[in-house]
């Protein structure tokens, strides 16, 4: 049985960059139900390790749908703590972009001593 989902990184990441009109494609296929799951933000990060350069409209849909993934009940859990720190350790990934993600998690999320640990530490070692 054929992996669709190994087709598609594959396809995309074919030229190593994601330019606007990829963008556009993931968004639309992926936020259909107005929702990213777990299963599709592993998608997404799976793909952007696949990829060598990232562009920043793509920079900004990943985190986007990160955030929404990870907000779904407005709890950080351990498990999403643990691919906040994976999305955070991306060299590729801007600091500001970062930081807007961190932001954003920090004033949505309900209050969480661990993820504020994180938060801190980045925030500090990025001024």
């Amino acid at each position: 049985m054929a992996d669709y989902r190994l087709m598609a990184i594959d396809l995309i990441s074919a030229d190593k960059v994601i330019d606007d009109g990829e963008v556009r494609i993931l968004r639309k296929h992926l936020y259909a139900d107005n929702r990213i799951t777990h299963e599709e933000l592993m998608f997404l990060m799976d793909l952007r390790k696949r990829v060598k350069t990232t562009s920043v409209p793509f920079d900004r849909f990943y985190l986007k749908a990160a955030g929404d993934s990870i907000l779904d009940n407005f709890v950080v859990s351990h498990e999403e703590l643990v691919l906040i720190k994976q999305i955070l350790a991306d060299k590729k990934l801007s600091v500001g972009e970062a930081k807007k993600f961190l932001n954003r998690i920090k004033k949505e999320a309900k209050p969480n001593p661990t993820f504020d640990k994180v938060y801190a530490a980045y925030m500090a070692k990025h001024k």
